[in-house]
């Protein structure tokens, strides 16, 4: 499932830039590459730009435990202060997931449980559909390099099978 979602996150900016063809000359010729691909989505617009590096937290100057472009792209949202403050969080657990000891098994538990705490927040301050594709949306935009994925992944393999128990309260840190 982890294998879908990453050529989710590679596939998609070819397909958005093969479905601007409109058949005509525009002046542009389609990328050759996945880096010319992921060139043209950011300079598009349409999607935010993201950090590519090959570190697995990203650059954080103000160490809240999430990345600056995605600081930057929640900042640049509609949604509520107390939404923003959900999301953070959200992307926070999964950041935190990712750079974790995988062989210490009070930081799998720790981890598990900020991820719960982060779902269930995003299901208190949004819809339940909303609060999904927020949550899925947020796992995207963190985990969008190979070097992430790969961290993320093996996160999700040592905590395979375990059981955590949902949240007292809304789960919001903020």
């Amino acid at each position: 499932m982890l294998l879908k979602k990453f050529a989710l996150y590679v596939l998609l900016p070819l397909s958005v830039t093969s479905c601007n063809n409109d058949g005509g000359d525009n002046g542009a010729s389609e990328p050759s590459t996945v880096a010319e691909a992921l060139t043209a989505a950011d300079q598009s617009g349409a999607y935010p730009q993201l950090n590519r590096d090959t570190s697995v937290a990203g650059p954080d100057v103000n160490n809240n435990g999430v990345r600056d472009d995605i600081d930057t792209y929640i900042s640049s949202l509609p949604d509520s202060a107390l939404q923003k403050a959900a999301l953070i969080q959200s992307s926070s657990s999964i950041t935190n997931a990712m750079t974790i000891d995988i062989a210490d098994q009070n930081a799998l538990t720790n981890a598990l449980k900020q991820i719960a705490n982060a779902s269930a927040c995003l299901h208190a301050r949004y819809d339940s559909s909303t609060a999904s594709s927020k949550s899925s949306d947020m796992e995207k935009l963190t985990v969008n390099t190979k070097e992430r994925s790969t961290a993320y992944e093996a996160f999700s393999t040592a905590v395979s099978g375990q059981s955590f128990v949902l949240p007292q309260g809304d789960g919001c840190a903020n």
